[in-house]
């Protein structure tokens, strides 16, 4: 009997969520988060940071694919390199609003971060 093993289609989670005036884009996927006035300005900044990570990735992927939290980001930053422009990682994003993710998940994403949620906020303004 033939078995056939076709590639599992890879899609990044960006979870959009409202905090003091803001909204803040989380990516579990690849330890992401930035901040935009609005959902789709959050978004575009999101697919921006991604874009430069993976490049970044690329370039220091021998320190990169061995340190324990950034190896298992190989697979995204490949599929992010495949289409290195604007469009791309829009593509591989499945966003949604926190308000649709339970909210343990939320806090189980900022406790991945290792930061109260102010200063989580904080350090993405720059403050």
């Amino acid at each position: 009997m033939a078995v056939v093993f076709k590639p599992a289609e890879i899609k990044l989670t960006a979870i959009i969520e409202p905090a003091e005036g803001a909204f803040v884009a989380l990516c579990p996927e690849l330890d992401l988060a930035t901040e935009g006035d609005t959902p789709d300005a959050a978004l575009a900044d999101h697919d921006e940071m991604a874009l430069d990570y993976s490049e970044q990735y690329t370039v220091e992927f021998d320190r990169f694919s061995q340190s324990p939290n950034r190896a298992p980001h190989a697979p995204y930053v490949r599929a992010l390199r495949a289409t290195p422009t604007p469009a791309g990682p829009r593509a591989l994003f499945d966003w949604r609003m926190a308000r649709d993710i339970p909210t343990p998940l939320v806090h189980q994403m900022l406790k991945q971060a290792r930061l109260p949620q102010a200063e989580f906020l904080a350090l993405l303004r720059g403050q």
